[in-house]
């Protein structure tokens, strides 16, 4: 017996007497009406829910074990709240051979994805990873103490020595300069409380030294540029300029210089509308990135998104974002860009423009935004 039919027979038995629903409550399930589930529904039908994902797995190759909402704590509610109160009713009332049962399907999700190919699957492991520590390790055992092992590894990283003497220079720099760059709080790392994502990335990052964080919690939480706090931000981003420099990101999402420059680089003129409307007029549109919309349809999509973009002003958002980056922090950030843009010719330009109309003189002057309007 594998360790996966043994699971999936933990899992059946642990919930064998949980009596089952009337059947009025049977009804909403067959119709799909979740919303109306009690707490005794949630822990009849879990057992339905674990056990299939398992038997899906088995009877599809191409179909991976993954996280199902039902044992998914709300980040959300967690990170503003301080608790999931729904998944917290719910494990209230299972027994301690149910939540070691929930515990060893999460440790079913590790086991199978330890090389943390392909991406989808690293981040289905992370996701478990936070689902046991918010909730399922309660009762200890072998599963929580492999998560605990897998925390602790994403969490306490050491990046070996560049042999590039250039690269390490700037990764010399770039310590030295965040040093003593103090750490938010646990709760000013959400930059948003619209939606779940910034929660995700507060709470993955609650706690971490950026001077140990590994760079899978980096990829898998690539968004971070954008919905962490500017405090956050000034944190964690010398962790993500580390993490590039020295390749533990490579081919991933995560675009430090992008993050660092996109805001100074927006189109403001007239003359810059227009040749980004030439742009779009010549840009050719695959079928595939399309997903099946025309090439006007698509173009109109750009052009709305330009609109409504356009109503912000962004250098002045990007200016008041950065704001709070020391003098030694920023000279470390364009010592970092200057080699990015040698790096990466497509992007060099909208380097060189963010670097001019803004970081290289926000080293040379009181930082104000009106010192930066004739950059605009």
């Amino acid at each position: 017996m594998n360790d996966i039919a043994a699971i999936r027979k933990q899992i059946l038995e642990a919930f064998a007497d949980v009596a089952p629903p009337p059947p009025e409550r049977l009804i909403a399930h067959q119709k799909g009406r979740f919303d109306d589930y009690t707490v005794e529904d949630r822990r009849y039908y879990l057992s339905e829910d674990l056990v299939g994902i398992i038997d899906d797995s088995q009877n599809d190759e191409n179909e991976a074990i993954y996280l199902p909402i039902a044992i998914e704590p709300n980040e959300h509610s967690v990170y503003y709240q301080g608790v999931d109160a729904n998944l917290e009713a719910l494990a209230a009332i299972l027994s301690r051979e149910q939540v070691l049962a929930a515990a060893a399907f999460l440790g079913l999700i590790l086991a199978a994805n330890r090389s943390f190919e392909p991406f989808s699957v690293a981040r289905e492991v992370f996701r478990a990873a936070r689902a046991m520590r918010l909730c399922w390790s309660r009762e200890g055992g072998p599963d929580a103490d492999a998560f605990a092992e897998f925390d602790w590894k994403m969490r306490h990283f050491e990046y070996p020595v560049s042999p590039d003497p250039h690269i390490a220079a700037l990764v010399d720099e770039i310590r030295l300069a965040f040093h003593d760059t103090p750490y938010p709080g646990d709760n000013n790392l959400s930059g948003s409380d619209q939606g779940s994502e910034a929660a995700e990335i507060a709470l993955e990052f609650r706690g971490v030294d950026w001077r140990t964080i590994h760079p899978r919690l980096l990829e898998c939480n690539y968004a971070a540029t954008s919905f962490l706090t500017d405090e956050g931000l000034r944190y964690f981003i010398p962790a993500i300029l580390i993490a590039d420099l020295l390749g533990g990101i490579e081919g991933s999402n995560v675009e430090p210089a992008s993050a660092l420059t996109h805001y100074f680089t927006y189109p403001k003129t007239d003359a810059d509308k227009a040749a980004y409307l030439q742009a779009l007029e010549t840009m050719p549109v695959s079928e595939d990135f399309a997903g099946g919309v025309t090439r006007e349809q698509m173009i109109d999509i750009l052009m709305q998104d330009y609109a409504r973009r356009n109503e912000t002003d962004w250098y002045a958002y990007g200016v008041n974002r950065m704001s709070g980056f020391s003098h030694s922090e920023r000279k470390a950030i364009i010592h970092y860009l200057e080699y990015a843009a040698e790096q990466d010719e497509y992007e060099a330009p909208k380097i060189q423009e963010a670097l001019e109309r803004y970081w290289r003189p926000s080293v040379s002057s009181e930082l104000d935004f009106s010192v930066f309007e004739e950059k605009k």
